[in-house]
C-alpha cells in the first residue's frame, strides 16, 4: 500500500496527472501494487488522486491466487544463475511453509470464520477490482508459476463486468519472459492496445 501511495505522488511531482496514464504490472508483486492503486482512486473520485486520466493496463504473468508455493516458484525463477541460494532457500521456504500451515490450522480453530481468508483477499480484489479501463492480459500456459488458468478466470470475471479486456495466451515462454522469447509480437499488441486506447479516448 505504501509502494501505491508512492506512485501516485510521484505521478504528481512530475506533473503527469493531465496526461494519459496507462499501468504495465508484472507477476503477483505488481499486481499486489495496482490493486492497492486502483481502491485508492476509486475511493477518492472527486478528488484530485481520482481525476487521473487512467486509460488502461497492461497485465503481464499475472493475477494469481496468493500462496506460497506461487511465492516460493517466483523467487527460484528469479534466482536460476544462482544455484547456491537457490539450493538454500527451498529449504528456508519449506520450514516456512510448514511453519505457516501449522500456526493457520491452529489460528482457525481460535479466531471468527473466514478471518484468514476474507474475502477481500487479492485473487478476489482484482476480479472486483472497481476500475472499468480496459485491460490487455498477456500470460502463457507454459508459466510454472502462476497458473493460466486462474490468469483466465480473472479476465472472464472482469468480461462479466464489462471491461474491454484483451488476451494473449503464448505457449512456450516462462514466467515474465514473454517480451524475451516473443518480442516482435509483445511489442505489436502493446503499442495497439496503447493506440486503441488513446484513439477511443477512454478516461475513467
Amino acid at each position: 500500500r505504501t509502494v501505491a501511495y508512492k506512485i501516485l505522488e510521484l505521478i504528481f511531482d512530475l506533473n503527469l496527472e493531465g496526461h494519459p496514464i496507462f499501468f504495465h504490472v508484472f507477476s503477483n508483486g505488481g499486481g499486489f501494487i495496482y490493486r492497492y492503486l486502483t481502491e485508492m482512486v476509486a475511493s477518492q473520485r472527486g478528488g484530485q488522486v481520482g481525476a487521473l486520466q487512467i486509460v488502461g493496463c497492461i497485465f503481464d504473468s499475472c493475477p494469481s491466487r496468493r500462496s506460497l508455493i506461487v511465492g516460493m516458484k517466483a523467487l527460484l525463477t528469479s534466482m536460476h544463475h544462482e544455484p547456491f541460494l537457490k539450493r538454500y532457500s527451498v529449504t528456508f521456504f519449506f520450514g516456512i511453509m510448514v511453519l505457516f500451515n501449522t500456526l493457520r490450522s491452529w489460528l482457525s480453530w481460535l479466531l471468527p470464520f473466514g478471518f484468514l481468508r476474507g474475502e477481500d483477499d487479492y485473487y478476489t480484489a482484482m476480479k472486483k477490482d472497481p476500475s472499468r479501463w480496459p485491460q490487455l492480459f498477456l500470460y502463457s500456459r507454459a508459466d510454472k508459476v502462476v497458473p493460466y488458468r486462474q490468469v483466465e478466470d480473472v479476465f472472464e470475471a472482469r468480461k462479466k463486468l464489462g471491461v474491454r479486456v484483451l488476451a494473449v495466451a503464448f505457449e512456450n515462454s516462462p514466467h515474465v519472459t514473454h517480451l524475451v522469447h516473443h518480442r516482435d509480437l509483445y511489442m505489436h499488441h502493446c503499442n495497439s492496445f496503447v493506440k486503441s486506447c488513446t484513439m477511443t479516448g477512454y478516461i475513467r
